[in-house]
C-alpha cells in the first residue's frame, strides 16, 4: 500500500490489545490464547467471594491459593462501579447478576508500577479490576473496571477445571486449552446460591465470525486463453471452412493443411501453458522462452513442409496452388480482422506486447504480408509459378516468431524487462522485533533505510515502537517508544525533509499523541496531543501536517513546530487524508461520538469545508486522487472480519471538483484499502477474496483474481523500467498468499506462500512494498511484514528480490 491506511471500525477485533490510559484498563479483543495469558501473569490465586453488596455496589474477596507468585494480603474489597466502558455497557448491573457469596474465582494479575491489573474469571465470566496502592500507606484501593466478553474465547469452563488446568500446566503435567476462535463473545450464566460449579455443556456457546487460517492457496483467473486459441480461429478457420464448401475454388483440406496444423498446434501450445502456468511455474516448460522456442520450431518446420510440398507438385507436374480472387477476398477479411483486433487492444490500452496478445501478432503480420503477396501475384503478370500463399505465410509467420520471440525474452510483456515466467522470489534477510509483536503499519522504504511501525501487545503492559533498519541487511538502526509509553503503532509514518511524522493508538484508544522525530537518530522533535486516537497515516505537504485523529476529526499542524493550523470537527476520520493541489480529500468512518459515514474536500490552507456528501457504508479506505477524480474503499466490514448481516462493499469514484459520482463498483465484501491507480487502471481488495482492476475512467472491470482469503491491503505497483505503463502488480491475502500479477490480464508471474516461510499460522494486515528504485533489469526487492501466530505473537519483516534462472543467487 502507498502510504495509506486501512484503518477500521473496531480494528482490534483483529489485531486487538490491551489499551490503555492506565495499565490495562481497555477491553482485550484479540485473541489472546491461556498460555499467553498464564506466562505474563506474574500472579496467579483463587479467591471466594464473601459478601456482594448490591447497594454501593461492591463485593470482598478472600485469597485462598497462590498458584504463582504471591499477592501480599488476604482480603480485597473491590467497589463494583466501573470505568467508562462498563458504564458505557450497563456492566456493572451485568457482573452482580454472575457473583456471590461462596463464588469461587481464578485471578490472574500483574504489577507493572504501583497499580495491580487482575482479570478474574468465573464460570465462563471474565471481568478486569486495579488495585492502586495508596501513596500515604500500604493500603489497596480495589475497583472493577470492565467485563471482558471476549476471554470467552480464551476459556469458558468451570472455574475448577480452569484452576486445575493452570496448576497442571505450571507443575508441567498438562497442556493448557487452546484458545477457540469459534466462540462468540459474550458471558456466563448468572449466579445461583448453593448451585454447583456449571458443567461446560450448560453453559451457551455460540459462534461467530472469525479469520480462520487457510491452507495454501492456489488462485484461479477468470479470463481463459481466449487469445490463445483465436489465431487457429482467426487464420485457419475462415480458410478451412471455406475449403470445404467450395473445394473447386480452394482445392480442398489440402490447399491449408500445414497452415492449419501450424495454426492449432501453436494454439494448444499456449493454451495449455496458460491453463497450468501455476504447475509450471519455476520449471522450463512455465517459462516464455520455451513456449516461444517451441512456437518457432513448430512454425520452421510448416514452413519447410510447405515449401517441400509446393516442390513436390512442381516436380510431379502438378499444377501448384495459384493465388486467385476468391482467395483475395478471403486474406481481405483476415486482414482486416486482425487489424482490427490490433485497434481493439490499443482502444482498452493493453500492450500488444503483453503476454496475452503478442501471440497473436505473428499471424496478423502473416496475414497482412499474404495479402500483399496475392495481390503482387494476382495482379502483376509473371513468367514463373506463383508460390502457394500457405508457404508464404508460414514463412512470414516464422521470421515474425523469432523477431518478437527475441523481444519478448527482454520484455516480458513490456519491452526492457525480463520475461515473467522466469522471475521469482528470493528471500534475503528476515527482521524480528523483540518481544511479542504485531504488524499493521506499512513498511517506508527511503533510501538506505526501512521505517516501521510495530505494535507489542503484551497482556499487561502493551506499547508501540517506530523501527528504522538498515535496507541492506535488516539489522536494527535506532527505534523509539517514548521509554515505552508510546501507543501500540497502525500509523504508517512519513518522512519529509529528515523528519519521521507517525500516530499512535487503535481504535478503541483515547488521549493518543502525535509524534515527529528526527528521521537520522529518531530523536522526539515535538509532540501533539489528541483526545481520541491517530491511526491516520500522516501526509505532509509545503510544510503542514494532515492527519485524521478519530473523533477529532482531521488536523492540520504545522510541520516545523507541531502547533495547530487547523481542525475539522464532527466526523470520525481515521483513513489517511489525500493532499491534491489546493485541497485536501478525506473519509468518514463511524465512530463512538460521530457515527455518520462521509466522504469529504477541505481547503487545505484553511480547512473550510469544500463538499461533503454523506455515504450509506463507513470510509475507511484512505483516497487517491488522480487527475478530476478521486477513488474511495468504502465497505461495512472490519479489518478481520465481514459484517455479520449483509457484507457490503464498493469502490467509489467521484469528481474532485464536488464529489458527484463519477462512477461505484461494487464488490461482494468490503473494500477496506486504499486503491492504487497507474494512468489506465484502478486496482483494489477486498474481503471478498478477491483483487480488482478496473478502467480508470468508466469503472469497467478488466479482471480480478481470488487469493483465498481476504484482501484488505493495497496492491503494489510494480512499474516498467522503459515506458510509463505498470508492469505487474503484487497482491496479498490476509491468510499468507502473495501473488505477483501481470497488470493487464491478471496472469499470475509468481505466487509465494508466507505460511510455508514462517512454517506457521499467520495474519498480514500490512502491505507488500517495492523498493523505489529497481537494477537495471528491472527487478526490485520487496518487502512484507507478517504476525505470526505461533506460541507468542512475533512480528517479522520479510525482504525478498527477484531473481531470474541467470542472476547470481
Amino acid at each position: 500500500m502507498i502510504r495509506g491506511r486501512i484503518v477500521v471500525a473496531g480494528v482490534l477485533l483483529g489485531l486487538g490489545f490491551v489499551f490503555l490510559a492506565t495499565p490495562a484498563q481497555a477491553l482485550i479483543t484479540r485473541l489472546l490464547p491461556l498460555k499467553e495469558l498464564v506466562e505474563e501473569s506474574p500472579i496467579i490465586l483463587t479467591a471466594t467471594v464473601e459478601s456482594v453488596d448490591a447497594d454501593k455496589p461492591s463485593m470482598v474477596l478472600t485469597v485462598d491459593e497462590q498458584l504463582k507468585g504471591r499477592m501480599p494480603f488476604k482480603k480485597m474489597v473491590v467497589l463494583l462501579k466501573g470505568d467508562t466502558e462498563a458504564a458505557k455497557g450497563k456492566q456493572t448491573p451485568d457482573l452482580l447478576k454472575r457473583v456471590g457469596p461462596k463464588l469461587s474465582l481464578v485471578m490472574l494479575a500483574s504489577k507493572p508500577d504501583t497499580t495491580y491489573v487482575v482479570n478474574a474469571y468465573t464460570n465462563g465470566t471474565w471481568f478486569q479490576m486495579i488495585g492502586v496502592k495508596d501513596e500515604d500507606s500500604d493500603a489497596v484501593h480495589w475497583s472493577f473496571t470492565h467485563l471482558e466478553p471476549y476471554l470467552r474465547r480464551t476459556y469458558k469452563g468451570p472455574t475448577a477445571d480452569l484452576q486445575k488446568a493452570i496448576a497442571d500446566y505450571l507443575s508441567d503435567k498438562k497442556k493448557l486449552p487452546e484458545v477457540d476462535a469459534k466462540e462468540k463473545p459474550g458471558l456466563g450464566p448468572e449466579f445461583e446460591a448453593e448451585k454447583k460449579e456449571t458443567k461446560p455443556e450448560d453453559l451457551t456457546r455460540n459462534e461467530s465470525r472469525s479469520i480462520v487460517d487457510r491452507p495454501p492457496f492456489r488462485g484461479t483467473v477468470t479470463t481463459g486463453p481466449v487469445f490463445g486459441v483465436i489465431p487457429a480461429v482467426l487464420i485457419g478457420g475462415p480458410l478451412a471452412l471455406l475449403a470445404m464448401l467450395f473445394p473447386t475454388v480452394f482445392g480442398g483440406w489440402k490447399r491449408w493443411l500445414t497452415l492449419l496444423s501450424v495454426a492449432c498446434t501453436n494454439s494448444t501450445l499456449y493454451s495449455l501453458q496458460y491453463w497450468f502456468s501455476n504447475e509450471l511455474s519455476g520449471t522450463v516448460w512455465g517459462r516464455s522462452s520455451t513456449l516461444w522456442v517451441a512456437m518457432a520450431l513448430v512454425t520452421l518446420a510448416g514452413t519447410v513442409w510447405a515449401f517441400q510440398r509446393h516442390c513436390t507438385r512442381a516436380l510431379e507436374g502438378e499444377a501448384p496452388f495459384q493465388p486467385n480472387g476468391v482467395e483475395l477476398i478471403v486474406l481481405s477479411l483476415v486482414s482486416a480482422v486482425g487489424l482490427g483486433i490490433v485497434v481493439y487492444a490499443k482502444f482498452n490500452r493493453q500492450s500488444l506486447l503483453s503476454p496475452d496478445w503478442m501471440p497473436m501478432l505473428p499471424y496478423c503480420v502473416s496475414a497482412w504480408g499474404a495479402l500483399l503477396y496475392v495481390l503482387y501475384a494476382y495482379l502483376i503478370p509473371r513468367r514463373l509459378p506463383a508460390l502457394a500463399t500457405e508457404a508464404v505465410m508460414l514463412a512470414i509467420m516464422a521470421f515474425a516468431t523469432i523477431g518478437l520471440m527475441t523481444v519478448g525474452q527482454r520484455s516480458g510483456g513490456e519491452v526492457g524487462g525480463p520475461s515473467a515466467a522466469e522471475v521469482r522470489p528470493r528471500l534475503v534477510w528476515t527482521f524480528t522485533a523483540p518481544g511479542k509483536g504485531d504488524i499493521a503499519s506499512t513498511p517506508v522504504v527511503v533510501g538506505e533505510r526501512i521505517y516501521l511501525g510495530i505494535a507489542h501487545p503484551f497482556v499487561y503492559n502493551p506499547y508501540g515502537a517506530l523501527y528504522c533498519l538498515d535496507r541492506a541487511t535488516g539489522k536494527e538502526v535506532w527505534h523509539f517508544d517514548n521509554k515505552k509509553k508510546m501507543r501500540q503503532v497502525y500509523s504508517t509514518p512519513c518522512l519529509v525533509d529528515g523528519k519521521l511524522y507517525i500516530g499512535e493508538g487503535f481504535h478503541e484508544d483515547k488521549d493518543c499523541k502525535f509524534y515527529c522525530l528526527n528521521a537520522d537518530t529518531g530523536e522526539l522533535i515535538w509532540e501533539f496531543e489528541t483526545t481520541s486516537h491517530t491511526e491516520s497515516s500522516p501526509c505532509v505537504v509545503n510544510g503542514k501536517v494532515y492527519c485524521g485523529a478519530g473523533d477529532d476529526g482531521l488536523y492540520c499542524l504545522d510541520a516545523a513546530t507541531g502547533n495547530k493550523l487547523w481542525n475539522f470537527p464532527g466526523y470520525h476520520i481515521d483513513a489517511s487524508p489525500a493532499v491534491s493541489g489546493k485541497f485536501v480529500y478525506a473519509g468518514a468512518g463511524v465512530g463512538d461520538l460521530y457515527t455518520e459515514p462521509a466522504i469529504l474536500c477541505l481547503n487545505a490552507e484553511t480547512g473550510a469545508q469544500e463538499w461533503l456528501i454523506k455515504t450509506k457504508l463507513p470510509v475507511w479506505g484512505s483516497p487517491t486522487v488522480v487527475d478530476d477524480l478521486v477513488y474511495f474503499g468504502v465497505g461495512n466490514g472490519r479489518l478481520n472480519e465481514s459484517a455479520e448481516k449483509n457484507p457490503a462493499g464498493e469502490l467509489l469514484c467521484v469528481r474532485a471538483k464536488d464529489g458527484s459520482p463519477a462512477w461505484r463498483f461494487e464488490a461482494q465484501d468490503s473494500v477496506l484499502c486504499r486503491p492504487t491507480v497507474d494512468a489506465y487502471q484502478v486496482y483494489f481488495g477486498s474481503r471478498d477474496q478477491k483483487v480488482y482492476c478496473t478502467n480508470r475512467k468508466t469503472g469497467k472491470p478488466c479482471w480480478h483474481y481470488d487469493l483465498g482469503s481476504p484482501v484488505v491491503t493495497s496492491p503494489a505497483l510494480v512499474p516498467c523500467p522503459c515506458s510509463d505503463r505498470t508492469w505487474r502488480i503484487d497482491a496479498l491475502g490476509t491468510g499468507g498468499q502473495l501473488a505477483s500479477l501481470d497488470a493487464a490480464t491478471g496472469r499470475v508471474v509468481w505466487t509465494l506462500n508466507l505460511i510455508d516461510e514462517a512454517s506457521s499460522p499467520l495474519e498480514l494486515f500490512s502491505p507488500p512494498v517495492r523498493d523505489p528504485t529497481p537494477d537495471p533489469g528491472g527487478l526490485r526487492r520487496f518487502y512484507v511484514g507478517a504476525t505470526i501466530l505461533a506460541s507468542a505473537r512475533t512480528a517479522v519483516l520479510y525482504c525478498y528480490e527477484e531473481t531470474t534462472p541467470t542472476a547470481k543467487e
